[in-house]
């Protein structure tokens, strides 16, 4: 008897269930707050937000801490460069939930999906892009100031978002999936 090759699931772009017209580029973004230890032992926080159709991440911001208000100056960098967001999926942080991001976002025609407590792979693309980050950036490098922080980030989010095969992309680079 032979045996059955499997049949391959569909492709799709996005991980959550959303209406059709969200699964085109630059409607469908993630955002987090993830942290890292400088050689110094000071601990610093990054703001990453990646797009979640096409793997890319548009920005990744090292501070020491974040306001509300250097999120909110972050989004509007992007909404200026003519990034339309439609949903945002964001966690419950103090940052992601006060009264101003949700301002920013009614002003901008910006939906809020905030994941459910407990459960962060509703947000998996997000989680994916920290864990990465971690591993092949943060944890491999002795970093020393905030600025060489922001400098290896910027290096790294370059080559992931233009010379790394993405397997959910069927190992296309982000960079060329919706060119």
């Amino acid at each position: 008897m032979k045996k059955r090759q499997p049949t391959k699931k569909p492709i799709t772009f996005t991980l959550f269930e959303v209406e059709e017209g969200y699964k085109a580029p630059h409607k469908h973004w993630g955002m987090d707050l993830t942290n890292a230890r400088l050689q110094s032992g000071q601990v610093i926080e990054i703001l990453t937000i990646v797009d979640m159709t096409t793997k890319q991440s548009p920005a990744a911001e090292v501070r020491t801490t974040f306001t509300i208000h250097d999120v909110v100056k972050l989004l509007d960098r992007l909404t200026d460069k003519g990034e339309q967001h439609v949903i945002l999926y964001i966690d419950h942080r103090k940052e992601f939930t006060s009264s101003s991001l949700k301002d920013w976002s009614q002003r901008n025609n910006v939906d809020l999906a905030y994941s459910h407590f407990g459960k962060p792979t509703s947000r998996g693309g997000i989680e994916t892009f920290i864990r990465r980050l971690n591993v092949e950036c943060l944890n491999a490098l002795n970093l020393t100031s905030i600025k060489e922080a922001q400098q290896s980030i910027d290096v790294w989010r370059a080559a992931y978002n233009s010379s790394r095969p993405d397997a959910k992309l069927r190992k296309y680079r982000p960079i060329n999936i919706y060119e």
